[in-house]
């Protein structure tokens, strides 16, 4: 008799360290297995882990600005009162990138990817602040940089660039002398000297 007791003791703490142990590695299979998931999505989609969580563009908003990341999260704000930091984004819809729609965060993400270019192009002669993009119109967005206007359109924002790059080379044109650059033509590169 005590040998039935002592073995229905030992099956029990058996029992107990079983469901302790299976409780222990399903948690850590669901931090491994999110880890791992978010790190191979990033991987796929060729996202560094750094450039999800840094802000690289203001958005402005009603009463902020809106910090956000290269693909068009938002990752906080600041006030309208501090003076900017980042390449400016105007008539993008904050709400819709609160709420992610897709629109906005093309938007966002189209931004980002415009100012990169114009950025890393310029020789570190502009400084983020002073780059402002307006997506009022879809059709048209326009980039102004040290007084000088830029209709790029809607999209092949490099290929546009490269030809503005191309003219630079062969005519010294001048970002900061309040020139109007068009560029919504094909391998066209419209100069409107300032009045």
């Amino acid at each position: 008799m005590n040998v039935r007791i002592q073995r229905e003791l030992r099956y029990q703490e058996l029992g107990r360290r079983r469901r302790v142990l299976i409780v222990l590695m399903g948690m850590f299979i669901v931090v491994l297995g999110t880890t791992c998931f978010s790190l191979l999505t990033g991987w796929s989609a060729g996202i560094d882990q750094e450039s999800v969580l840094q802000p690289s563009v203001l958005v402005k908003a009603s009463r902020a600005w809106f910090l956000v990341d290269a693909h068009g999260v938002v990752r906080g704000a600041i006030s309208h009162d501090r003076p900017p930091m980042f390449p400016q984004l105007h008539g993008i819809d904050s709400r819709a990138l609160l709420r992610r729609d897709f629109q906005a965060v093309e938007a966002a993400r189209n931004g980002n990817e415009l100012a990169k270019l114009l950025l890393k192009s310029d020789d570190h002669q502009l400084r983020q602040r002073d780059l402002q993009l307006d997506f009022s119109d879809p059709r048209n967005i326009v980039a102004t940089l040290k007084g000088t206007t830029i209709h790029f359109g809607s999209n092949g924002f490099r290929e546009k660039w490269d030809r503005v790059m191309h003219v630079r080379a062969g005519q010294p044109v001048s970002l900061s002398a309040g020139y109007q650059l068009d560029l919504r033509f094909p391998n066209t590169v419209i100069v409107r000297e300032p009045q």
